[in-house]
């Protein structure tokens, strides 16, 4: 048996960090507030491809107000300084 201190964490969890979004998913108007989290959790249970990079958006009737990068803890998503600063694109996940 496989002691639990020798199997890395990212082997079995990650942890992502919602730019300006509170507990109860609501942000400033316009931020991110919604995430398919659930497709990315079935892949790695069923499938074995544990989750990379996602992209979290703020959909507003039929289109999307903003999205942001989510990044893995510890980093965070910073602007680029260029580019839309509502697009995922425009932000680099960063310590």
């Amino acid at each position: 048996m496989t002691e639990a201190t020798d199997v890395p964490t990212e082997d079995f969890a990650r942890f992502y960090i919602f730019p300006a979004i509170t507990h109860a998913g609501i942000g400033p108007q316009d931020m991110p507030a919604a995430a398919d989290l659930f497709s990315a959790l079935e892949a790695w249970v069923e499938k074995d491809e544990a989750p990379g990079p996602m992209v979290n958006s703020s959909p507003k009737a039929d289109r999307v107000t903003a999205e942001r990068p989510l990044c893995e803890y510890p980093e965070v998503p910073r602007y680029n300084g260029e580019g839309d600063p509502m697009a995922a694109a425009s932000f680099t996940c960063q310590p």
